[in-house]
């Protein structure tokens, strides 16, 4: 989808009348409610995520805070919002892609360096899966049939620059095989081609309860442990598998925003993070995962870096 550089009048108002109040309590901070701005949909997965985070963090503040959903242009149209927003109280739930990709593949309205980090609060775990037809139990077993057979296997990807295709591009290069990307205009339709078998391999969160009743074969996850729904499938580390990074959902905030603002929702994220009751409202493939500011920051120019590296060696330019 190409990026929006301007928005009219009418549009940003829409917008504005869609932002959903999750907390109506009398906060502790004075004047108007914090505002997060959201780069998915009501209803997706992410947004879920960032809403059950939202609403245990409003509690123990005792404030408003404020969901305001800015889809699409791969994040950029909700970064490009918060990064001209500087009014103190307006923050981006932002991702990998935002932070580490868009701005580096496509002609942004937006530099990373207008933000600062404020805590990570999840990891999003892609799940490996390959047909049931293929004959590999396992990665080392379907890289010894990929190797054999370079540019027979195929993979789903939303797109050329998307973290999903970086993140195989990545894992292929670290195997030393030859697989062909086929891009789609969303995953769910990918996802059904997968299942028809016309497609060999698929990387997303979505496949979990596809893999778990048996449709496809799970060979591998992109997260720190084994997955409840999933607990026969190693993790991409016991897997031997490298790849990018495991995609992230934190909290970011223009610079300029107070310190002292910025501080108070790093601590609030810890506690609420930690909670049982954050994990146990996660949609299926999102993990509790928390960082503070320092060490989400570091996290952040690393992978910027690999990115960078990474799309410039695939000589990648999108308009």
């Amino acid at each position: 989808m190409p990026l929006r550089r301007a928005f009219t009048l009418g549009a940003a108002f829409l917008a504005m009348s869609l932002a959903t109040p999750l907390v109506h309590a009398q906060g502790a901070s004075a004047g108007a409610p914090l505002r997060f701005v959201v780069p998915f949909p009501p209803g997706d997965g992410l947004e879920t995520a960032a809403r059950v985070l939202v609403d245990l963090v409003a509690k123990d503040l005792n404030t408003t805070i404020v969901i305001d959903n800015r889809p699409g242009a791969s994040g950029a149209i909700a970064a490009e919002t918060v990064a001209r927003t500087h009014d103190g109280k307006t923050f981006l739930v932002g991702t990998t892609a935002i932070m580490g990709i868009t701005p580096f593949v496509r002609t942004a309205p937006y530099s990373p360096a207008d933000f600062v980090p404020v805590a990570k609060f999840a990891h999003i775990s892609a799940v490996m899966a390959i047909r049931n037809e293929i004959p590999a139990r396992n990665w080392a077993e379907f890289v010894a049939l990929a190797k054999a057979a370079p540019g027979k296997y195929t993979y789903a990807t939303p797109g050329d620059g998307t973290l999903t295709h970086l993140a195989m591009v990545t894992l292929t290069r670290h195997a030393g095989i030859d697989m062909v990307a086929v891009p789609y205009k969303g995953m769910g339709p990918a996802l059904q081609d997968f299942v028809g078998g016309r497609l060999d391999v698929y990387t997303e969160p979505a496949v979990v309860q596809t893999a778990k009743a048996g449709k496809v074969r799970a060979i591998a996850v992109n997260s720190a442990h084994r997955l409840a729904e999933l607990p026969d499938v190693p993790t991409y580390d016991e897997a031997g598998i490298k790849t990018s990074s495991t995609p992230w959902i934190g909290l970011l905030a223009p610079k300029g925003t107070p310190p002292a603002l910025n501080a108070q929702l790093t601590a609030a994220f810890r506690k609420a993070v930690s909670s049982p009751e954050f994990a146990s409202r996660l949609p299926a493939g999102i993990e509790a995962a928390y960082s503070n500011a320092e060490d989400f920051g570091k996290q952040l120019q690393t992978e910027q870096d690999l990115y960078k590296r990474l799309i410039g060696s695939l000589n990648l330019k999108l308009q």
